[in-house]
């Protein structure tokens, strides 16, 4: 090693991506959690607008009540198309925050200056 410039300023840039890397994978997380969620309750709204289908060609319930419900599946299937979008942009915003740390790892890494060649310099006789 030939010389050393003081790390610390890079080191703190390169905590600070970490740190944003692991607040955008909480993001990714927390965004397939609500499309999880919001698929679940598009399911069983599919099994009611299937329910209330057949009950309402038995004449058991009024149209209007099948109606609303499939409206409400229709907007829920929506909001799953929304948040798969979001997550799609959150894994975006991941892949950015990841690419920053490669790099201040990089810069990181030009704080120390390494000879070419082994040995010690100076002159021969």
């Amino acid at each position: 090693m030939l010389f050393t410039i003081d790390p610390r300023p890079l080191q703190a840039q390169l905590s600070q991506a970490e740190a944003n890397l692991l607040k955008a994978m909480a993001a990714v997380r927390q965004g397939n959690d609500i499309v999880a969620r919001d698929q679940a309750i598009a399911a069983n709204n599919r099994v009611a607008v299937n329910r209330d289908l057949r009950l309402v060609e038995a004449g058991v319930i009024p149209r209007e009540q099948y109606d609303n419900d499939l409206a409400t599946l229709r907007a829920i299937e929506a909001t799953v198309r929304a948040d798969q979008s979001s997550v799609a942009n959150l894994q975006a915003a991941q892949k950015a925050e990841d690419a920053n740390v490669q790099n201040a790892r990089v810069q990181l890494s030009y704080t120390t200056i390494r000879a070419p060649l082994a040995g010690k310099p100076g002159t021969s006789s």
